[in-house]
């Protein structure tokens, strides 16, 4: 593969990322100036992805450095961007002009990650996409917000998504180990003529995989975070949260 077939496979993503330190740098400038640019950009960043993401030229089904286009990819990155412009849009509103840039800029990150989990076909970039996804919205639960409630779910989230980020990649190591591959497509082929019960080392990666995802997504018994965070961070982060963060 060519380096312009590459930045195709990737373009809505790229499109995001540098979307995002577009809105970084535009906050180094005046106020009121940064506060209008900023929103123009970040939106102007999310509609460019999804014109690159409804004009990909790569064909589905093609593996490359584990990104993978499936039909799923397309679900998800047209999931993911509408829920991030709406989630932009009331950010957009809410009183806090002197940190806007930094939320959008966190937004776009983390929508990138998002999109990312459309692609991967490999266990190690999934993880990648995975923490792309959720560093930023460490930021975003207590970002300008003087709320000490805030700042202890900021921290507790944090802390607790860091748990569940070494339990999930030690999880990968383990399958790795069973199976002697992280590609989703050769695990796949190599379950099916495996009896789980008598491979220790898979069936322990695959339980540790399973609290790693439901620690993401907030399924029982792994949801004991969510009260707490839920509670102290800005009500459009709580949406991105529920919606966009599952989306991944």
């Amino acid at each position: 593969m060519t380096g312009y077939e590459l930045i195709n496979l990737i373009a809505p993503e790229l499109v995001l990322v540098v979307g995002a330190m577009v809105v970084l740098l535009v906050g180094l400038g005046r106020a009121s100036r940064a506060r209008f640019l900023s929103g123009w950009v970040s939106l102007g960043a999310i509609g460019v992805a999804l014109f690159a993401a409804w004009n990909m030229e790569s064909p589905a089904g093609e593996a490359v450095l584990g990104l993978r286009v499936t039909d799923l990819t397309w679900y998800v990155r047209v999931a993911g961007l509408g829920v991030g412009a709406a989630v932009l849009l009331v950010h957009w509103h809410l009183p806090r002009p002197a940190e806007r840039g930094d939320l959008f800029a966190m937004i776009l990150f983390s929508l990138a990650g998002v999109l990312a989990t459309g692609l991967a076909d490999d266990l190690i970039v999934l993880f990648l996409a995975l923490e792309l996804v959720s560093v930023p919205t460490y930021v975003l639960v207590s970002i300008g917000r003087g709320d000490v409630r805030a700042q202890e779910a900021g921290v507790k989230y944090f802390v607790l998504g860091a748990f569940a980020s070494a339990v999930l990649l030690y999880g990968i190591a383990m399958v790795y180990g069973g199976t002697g591959s992280t590609n989703l497509v050769d695990i796949s082929a190599f379950l099916p003529g495996t009896v789980l019960a008598e491979a220790g080392l898979v069936l322990a990666g695959l339980a540790l995989l399973l609290v790693g995802f439901g620690f993401k997504v907030a399924a029982v018994p792994f949801h004991a975070w969510t009260p707490d965070v839920y509670q102290g961070a800005p009500s459009p982060t709580v949406v991105w949260m529920a919606s966009g963060v599952k989306v991944a």
